[in-house]
């Protein structure tokens, strides 16, 4: 109780802004070793060109899971990928090889 009411200004201003307590990746499900795995596995799939899915995304973090932990439950859920694209400030949108031709009568169009 005491503890809390030292940090009575601190709790008001974070129910303010509808935030946690918990600092950035403190309640993850992986070790942080494991999500830098991860994300050297996405980077060098993205310097090799093919892009990156979710589902892609899914099925290596639970292999890399079950490398880690023997006896993990990890799904690597949506809502985990979510989360894990966010804390590492990651995107799934991929490049296109080539932008749109621009048709033969478009001078013509725009006049």
């Amino acid at each position: 109780m005491y503890k809390w009411s030292n940090q009575a200004r601190h709790i008001h201003d974070v129910c303010g802004l509808h935030k946690n307590l918990r600092n950035l990746g403190e309640a993850t499900v992986l070790s942080e070793d494991a999500e830098v795995d991860i994300v050297s596995w996405v980077n060098t799939l993205r310097e090799d060109g093919p892009p990156v899915s979710r589902l892609m995304l899914q099925l290596e973090a639970k292999e890399i899971a079950a490398e880690t932990y023997r006896r993990s439950k990890f799904s690597a859920s949506p809502t985990w990928i979510k989360l894990f694209l966010r804390r590492h400030k990651l995107s799934l949108r991929s490049r296109t090889p080539q932008g749109q031709t621009i048709p033969q009568d478009a001078q013509e169009v725009v006049r």
